[in-house]
């Protein structure tokens, strides 16, 4: 493991000191190698050819990445030739005209790898030039806003209000979060990191240059191809949204019941061994074919994007697959993150910086950190940013959360999904979803206040019809134990599948609960009430 102190201003030298190390992706149905010494002479001729087009040091690059090693060259490039990339989600691009976005965000390219052959980096044909069609950096005035010279690269996430966040990424910031990495976990140099979400997600990004400042290798894939890549690229570590987790767990639910069975009674054997070796290798001969999922050389998985059900932690657990959860955001970087060795399963683990979290008096989570990920916004609805970077080191993150008594942090859920009875009684739509899917069994499970009609609707997400009285009778049951404000008023039942092409997910692969309400409360409206619970 590297011990020098990472810059993000290095990265590109590292690819020359890493002879065995590559990056991976798919051509079709082919793997690609390409080791890291010959990136390193790809990226040269990408940074010339970038630098002949006329980018200097702090012009601005607009960029829609796709999970592709031509984006890995031109990411590391503009940090080399200190640019600052504009990184847009593929949704921005499609709304909004080329041309305003251009000047929003006062770009001087704007860049599309729409038909870029591998390898063929020195190639610019692809890269337009919006109001001319010529690849060359377009001269702008003053700038509408300066950035703070610390900002490299700005990206975007959801805002309250719908419309779309920009974000300044601050290197120094980003450097720290490596660090973190670092002492956190023990990277070896036959690692290899699964990146699958669309990289114009931060994180996916954070990944990137971890992999490459510690040395090891990165694979590089699509989210609809996650579990072909498990497969044939065999990771060692993977970070992906609960999502995966759960279709594991999904799989090991549709197992013949006796099947199931002897599994739970070989596992609760297992424990008995000392944990180590012996015990490893027992789980991973009894259950080789969830390993073998992901590929049989896994050492660690992480998820952070959102919460994970108790009982796929539970299962992961049993069947030897190290699965830990985190938390962060785009604005403060990870916050809290279970480790080997120091993992409390429904927690979110422990901070990841000592004395970073506070607690306002409403139970919300206050960042305060020295080097935060995010210097503020540059694009946002005006009460969104005053509400969030309270100071430069102090973020809000409008999330309610606990510490417990051996420091791992506890979450409630978000401030703003508080759903308030008529009587006052406040209910975090986190929890009771928590315990509606435990009960029932059901895929998924979305409370919201059931407007017009009075009190909380609970929407359980079905894979069978059959299912649904068997459900329905555990959430009444569910509804006598827990308090009468916080009790469910109906329940409907969908078979519909969440994804961020129907909406009902955002592009974090989270759950998009203004989606959600407004598509099944028309429901509610046109059928009527439901049956209660």
């Amino acid at each position: 493991m590297v011990t020098r102190d990472p810059s993000l201003l290095r990265l590109s030298d590292r690819l020359n000191e890493l002879p065995n190390g590559a990056v991976h992706w798919f051509e079709g149905p082919d793997i690609v190698q390409r080791r890291y010494p010959l990136v390193a002479e790809d990226l040269a001729r990408l940074k010339r050819a970038l630098h002949d087009v006329g980018l200097r040091p702090g012009m601005r690059v607009g960029a829609v990445p796709s999970n592709r090693y031509e984006w890995l060259l031109l990411e590391l490039a503009l940090v080399d030739l200190e640019c600052v990339s504009v990184v847009f989600p593929p949704e921005a691009a499609e709304t909004t005209p080329p041309v305003d976005l251009c000047d929003r965000y006062d770009l001087n390219l704007l860049l599309s790898f729409s038909n870029v052959k591998p390898h063929d980096v020195a190639h610019l044909g692809d890269f337009a030039d919006v109001e001319t069609g010529r690849v060359r950096a377009r001269p702008v005035g003053p700038p509408s806003r300066e950035l703070d010279p610390d900002v490299f690269t700005m990206v975007f996430s959801s805002g309250t209000t719908g419309r779309m966040k920009c974000l300044m990424i601050s290197r120094r910031g980003t450097e720290e979060q490596i660090r973190a990495f670092g002492r956190a976990m023990t990277f070896r140099s036959d690692d290899s990191i699964l990146v699958a979400l669309p990289f114009s997600i931060y994180q996916q990004r954070l990944m990137l240059y971890t992999a490459l400042w510690y040395g090891f290798d990165i694979l590089i894939t699509r989210a609809d191809r996650i579990f072909h890549a498990l497969k044939d690229m065999r990771p060692t570590i993977v970070a992906g949204p609960p999502m995966l987790y759960e279709a594991v767990e999904r799989h090991f639910q549709a197992l013949r019941p006796a099947k199931q069975r002897t599994l739970n009674i070989l596992a609760d054997a297992i424990r008995y061994l000392s944990p180590g070796p012996l015990r490893r290798r027992a789980q991973r001969r009894v259950f080789a074919s969830f390993h073998q999922a992901f590929g049989g050389r896994t050492r660690f998985l992480l998820s952070g994007a959102a919460a994970n059900k108790r009982s796929t932690l539970l299962l992961f657990e049993r069947v030897g697959l190290p699965l830990y959860q985190a938390y962060g955001l785009t604005e403060t970087g990870f916050l809290s993150w279970n480790l080997p060795g120091a993992n409390r399963i429904g927690s979110v683990g422990r901070p990841v910086f000592d004395g970073s979290l506070k607690f306002a008096a409403d139970g919300e989570i206050i960042a305060e950190l020295e080097w935060p990920q995010t210097l503020g916004y540059f694009d946002a609805a005006p009460d969104e940013s005053r509400q969030t970077f309270l100071a430069r080191n102090r973020i809000a993150t409008g999330d309610i959360g606990r510490l417990d008594e051996h420091g791992y942090l506890h979450l409630a859920g978000r401030k703003k999904e508080i759903i308030v009875t008529n009587g006052g009684y406040k209910v975090h739509p986190q929890d009771l979803e928590q315990k509606l899917v435990s009960v029932t069994g059901a895929a998924r499970a979305v409370v919201f206040n059931g407007e017009p009609f009075s009190g909380i609707v609970a929407l359980l997400v079905t894979e069978s019809h059959a299912d649904l009285a068997r459900m329905r009778a555990a959430a009444t049951d569910l509804n006598r134990r827990i308090p009468q404000p916080s009790r469910i008023a109906r329940v409907m039942f969908t078979e519909t599948l969440f994804t961020p092409e129907n909406g009902l997910l955002n592009r974090n692969l989270k759950v998009n609960r203004q989606a959600v309400k407004e598509r099944f409360e028309r429901q509610l409206v046109e059928d009527g009430p439901v049956q209660a619970v």
